[in-house]
């Protein structure tokens, strides 16, 4: 045992003397120097940004409104400290025929008229508000005396004391950032609480930068210094002494093997572990998970170096050991950038990311915004709007079926996922009716301002959901939406006649955000998610829609979140993985389950009837929530579906589960009996052939250790899906899937077979 252990010895300690090691401790040591000084400093929220103002426009005619009264209240406050000036404008922003652009000013004006206020000691007024419930960090505030209070602690109360009078169309402001370094501030604060902030740097940042000092750069650096090391065994003059005594040769090599790893063991301790040490000091991030990637990063360059040691015992040439590596990462690098651009460009957009039913038929959104629907009698998807390019940041409102005097017609509609209220938040609406086996398209009226999404109620009219209220469409053809009929002079005249839409939401609708919508079909009752909290609403027997009840689910307002009610049950789910069961009625919270610890829940779907509710996640994986049932039945993955390929869910007007997997393929599952009623997989293009059929299995067979770094940050930060934090307010927007084994499986099996082949060659091979 003790010549291999003098061997390995041996390789360590001409890995830690050569003076390349330097070339890649020299920068990782400049690394965590330049990174050591940073860190982050939390700040209370004081002024008002843009987008905290939810519905400006509303917010100005409520202070006006209120101005007007014979009692103390807060818009009768804050319009008495307003100047000349700023009352005029005020006056026009809530007159309400303001064109768009107008709007955008008026956000502005509106914004900067408040924060003068909230510098000034004279907002609070005890009489005013009275009435205003205030919390504990308000009323201590305000229980002091207002010239006793510093700066920021004056325009802290102010704001708070205006969020509590205004909750529907004012933000709540929480912690701001500001990036230091050496101490002083080099960034202006920006809303993003700190937990966001570290989250975003230990999880996208840091991953980043340790997978590429050490999978691509370190690699290679140290595949060329130990590219020396096993054909310096096989030389004539060291082969002979050294197998002058009893020494097994496969071991030898195996020995110098072992030890060549000792370099980039060195690196990648010294990188992690003072990433963690920097992350834990400065940030108060301890992660454990950073200590678990050491073995993984080894293991990368144990495969490469598997190839340069096999190659250069068998050649005895060190230059073509370091060829030979090179090419398979060549090798492994063209096949992956071939999977990535069939997928990104090919296969990703095509792929149906929601169902809808409506009127009996299926309709399918694909990822990059085109709409498909399911012809039952060829069992084919049908395109009917197409939209090419990778998946965007644009959002499908809608689809819903609508018939008419000419036909049946489709309604859908696109909006940007971030959009918050300006000119351009009024999606168009896009009218598509059959025309033989094709579809036509023709552009519709614009939606009203931030419009959500786009329904079918019971007395078959159709509604718009926005942010700033509830409008049912009375026509939707754009030459209806003109303001005036052309007379072929440079004047229209007026149009006389009903609008394109007339709001029936509440008075008080103004949405914060994020928001997600979704009706009871039935009932036409409609569930809201916004900001944290869930509400529901009915309409009444005048056609207005009116609130029923209002819960907080999470004090984490700025996460995303959707909803799904059917009959007696609201379902909500959250980024944070939390998958609430309420009582449509009370709204009182019932259960709250978390079966998925490593990835995050993004649909939610119910039964007519509602009792079945499917949550779909991230992870492709779906569970059925009964509310029914008892014991582990009530929240269950069943084994019958095919899990961890499941792309988009639906329920059909008998309440049988639609699922479509494996890119398009669709099924129909009984939730009541857990059997699978019918499948169908529709056939594909010529170059979806070629990706599933060659480049898919290529890219599954050949290894790939660069996706190993996967596997790294899954043990770093213990989660199968990660977006950086970067889409907390989105909890639709696309995850990057992590698969951390299935590389693993592939690597792990080449690096066998290489090792074990070069082994039984060196032992039957005459050197």
């Amino acid at each position: 045992m003790r010549p291999y252990v003098a061997l390995i010895l041996d390789s360590f300690r001409e890995a830690v003397v050569s003076w390349t090691l330097w070339l890649l401790v020299v920068p990782i040591t400049l690394i965590l120097l330049g990174l050591a000084p940073a860190s982050v400093r939390e700040e209370v929220a004081t002024t008002l940004e843009s987008h905290e103002l939810v519905s400006p426009v509303k917010l100005a005619r409520r202070i006006r409104a209120e101005a007007e009264g014979t009692e103390p209240s807060p818009g009768k406050r804050i319009w008495s400290l307003l100047t000349s000036t700023e009352r005029k404008a005020w006056e026009r922003i809530a007159d309400p025929g303001s064109s768009p652009g107008e709007r955008v000013q008026n956000r502005s004006r509106i914004r900067r008229a408040l924060n003068r206020l909230i510098e000034s000691e004279d907002l609070y007024d005890a009489d005013a508000w009275r009435g205003v419930l205030l919390d504990k960090e308000t009323q201590a505030l305000v229980n002091q005396d207002a010239s006793s209070l510093d700066r920021i602690d004056r325009q802290r109360r102010n704001r708070l004391l205006l969020q509590a009078a205004f909750p529907n169309y004012i933000s709540k402001g929480g912690v701001r950032v500001v990036i230091r370094y050496f101490g002083f501030d080099v960034t202006s604060p920006f809303t993003m609480p700190g937990v966001r902030f570290r989250t975003f740097i230990s999880d996208t940042i840091v991953p980043a930068v340790s997978g590429f000092l050490l999978g691509n750069i370190g690699v290679f650096i140290a595949i060329m210094v130990t590219s020396s090391i096993t054909p310096q065994l096989f030389e004539p003059g060291s082969l002979s002494l050294l197998f002058s005594k009893p020494i097994v040769r496969s071991v030898a090599f195996l020995a110098k093997f072992l030890g060549g790893c000792a370099y980039i063991f060195l690196c990648t301790a010294y990188l992690n572990i003072g990433l963690w040490l920097i992350l834990g000091w400065r940030f108060g991030v301890w992660n454990s998970g950073w200590w678990t990637s050491i073995p993984v990063f080894l293991f990368i360059f144990a495969v490469y170096y598997s190839v340069s040691a096999s190659v250069g015992a068998l050649s005895r040439n060190a230059i073509v050991a370091v060829a030979a590596a090179v090419l398979f990462w060549t090798a492994g690098f063209a096949i992956a950038v071939t999977d990535g651009f069939y997928v990104r460009l090919s296969i990703m957009p095509q792929e149906i990311s929601h169902l809808r039913q409506d009127r009996g038929k299926t309709l399918a959104v694909t990822k990059s915004g085109g709409l498909l629907k399911w012809n039952d009698d060829q069992h084919e998807w049908q395109s009917v709007s197409e939209r090419f390019g990778a998946p965007s940041s644009m959002r499908v409102v809608g689809p819903v079926w609508v018939e008419t005097e000419g036909g049946e017609r489709i309604l859908v509609a696109r909006r940007f996922a971030r959009a918050r209220g300006g000119m351009f938040d009024r999606p168009r609406l896009e009218i598509l009716s059959p025309s033989g086996e094709a579809w036509e398209s023709t552009n519709g009226i614009r939606l009203p301002q931030g419009t959500l999404d786009l329904f079918t109620i019971p007395d078959g009219g159709v509604i718009a959901v926005g942010i700033d209220g509830i409008y049912r469409i009375h026509r939707w053809a754009s030459e209806e939406e003109d303001e005036g009929v052309p007379t072929g002079f440079f004047f229209k005249l007026p149009r006389f006649g009903k609008r394109e839409f007339e709001p029936i939401g509440p008075s008080d609708w103004a949405l914060r955000g994020p928001s997600h919508v979704a009706i009871d079909p039935p009932t036409g009752r409609l569930a809201v998610y916004d900001g944290g909290e869930v509400a529901v609403y009915r309409m009444s027997e005048r056609g207005k829609y009116e609130q029923v009840g209002r819960t907080t689910v999470t004090s984490d307002g700025e996460q995303g979140g959707a909803v799904a009610i059917g009959g007696t049950t609201v379902v909500c789910i959250l980024v944070d993985g939390d998958v609430i069961e309420l009582d449509a009625t009370t709204l009182k919270k019932r259960h709250t389950y978390r079966r998925e610890p490593k990835s995050q829940p993004r649909q939610v779907v119910a039964a007519r009837d509602g009792s079945t509710f499917a949550v779909l996640y991230h992870n492709h994986t779906l569970y059925l929530l009964r509310p029914q049932a008892k014991g582990e039945r009530r929240y269950e993955r069943p084994s019958e579906l095919p899990q961890r390929r499941i792309d988009a869910v639906g329920f059909d007007e008998q309440g049988t589960l639609q699922l479509v997997h494996h890119f398009r393929r669709i099924a129909w599952f009984d939730p009541k009996s857990e059997k699978m009623v019918r499948q169908y997989q529709p056939g594909l293009t010529w170059s979806q052939w070629i990706y599933f059929t060659i480049v898919r299995p290529l890219d599954r067979i050949m290894p790939q250790p660069g996706e190993l770094k996967n596997t790294a940050q899954y043990l770093m930060l213990k989660k199968e899906t990660t977006d950086g934090d970067f889409n907390r307010e989105d909890i639709e927007a696309p995850r990057e899937s992590l698969n951390p084994w299935e590389p693993l499986l592939a690597t792990g099996v080449f690096f066998v077979l290489v090792l074990g082949l070069t082994c039984l060659v060196i032992e039957r091979k005459d050197f």
